[in-house]
């Protein structure tokens, strides 16, 4: 039976259960601490859909293969632009800061590993 089935006097009859949203990709990430940092593969930047859409979320699989979630934000974002899938980061989150116009935002820095070439 699909929805298209149903009548609309048989709605009252149906058993409902709470829609519960389930995250595809494992754990999010979200430091609270400067200083906190996550390590890992970069695997790609999405936008969000549903409550999330028009924000972006970045993916990044860690040193437990675990597949993790990162909200983004302007300063992550824009940092993020550079990395290609598959590089090998890390993100240390530096805490809130104020910028010259006086708003708060939190701010992150990117770093790659240094591989020397034989």
């Amino acid at each position: 039976m699909t929805y298209d089935d149903l009548k609309d006097n048989e709605l009252e009859n149906l058993e409902f259960e709470e829609i519960i949203e389930e995250s595809s990709t494992g754990s999010e990430w979200r430091p609270e601490e400067a200083g906190e940092y996550i390590i890992g593969r970069y695997i790609t930047t999405e936008e969000g859909k549903g409550k999330g859409e028009g924000y972006l979320f970045h993916y990044i699989r860690d040193t437990n293969s675990e597949e993790r979630s990162i909200f983004g934000c302007t300063t992550l974002n824009s940092k993020l632009k550079t990395i290609d899938p598959g590089d090998i980061i890390k993100i240390v989150y530096n805490g809130i800061k104020t910028s010259e116009r006086g708003r708060n935002y939190k701010d992150f820095t990117i770093l790659k590993p240094k591989i020397e070439s034989e």
